[in-house]
């Protein structure tokens, strides 16, 4: 089975839900190529999952791991945050966490991401710019 994209949040709110049931998130962004809509058959389905997280960074995507149905045929790349790390990662640029809060999709959350979407706009309107594989940060602006 090849999972499509019109089935994929229906599929992504049941993980989520078996998550909960072990750890407390703030937020679950599908980004990349599936939130892009522009993914190859066999894409792995990207994710940033902010949460209460206890284990060591490494240690974390296992929990997601338990949870995630690998018969659907594809992969999943899970990287998850504290709120703390994805507040500090959002504030240094990092691409991969501007990009999910520009054009991802938020699953889980909503307040949480819409906080980060919010700050995101207001900061474009004030110059910051998309060059991939970039963020472009004018002179006079930085991050606050």
């Amino acid at each position: 089975m090849n999972i499509k994209n019109d089935n994929l949040q229906e599929f992504l709110g049941v993980l989520i839900k078996k998550i909960l049931g072990d750890i407390s998130l703030d937020c679950a962004i599908l980004f990349g190529s599936r939130a892009r809509d522009n993914f190859m058959p066999y894409s792995d389905i990207d994710m940033i999952f902010v949460g209460d997280f206890k284990e060591k960074f490494i240690e974390r995507p296992s929990l997601i791991f338990e949870h995630f149905d690998f018969s659907i045929g594809v992969g999943i790349d899970a990287f998850c945050y504290t709120p703390d790390e994805f507040k500090k990662m959002f504030l240094k640029g990092t691409v991969s966490i501007l990009d999910a809060i520009d054009h991802g999709i938020c699953i889980y959350g909503l307040d949480f991401y819409n906080e980060f979407k919010k700050q995101l706009e207001r900061l474009k309107s004030k110059g910051l710019k998309r060059e991939p594989p970039v963020w472009i940060l004018p002179d006079e602006m930085m991050f606050d």
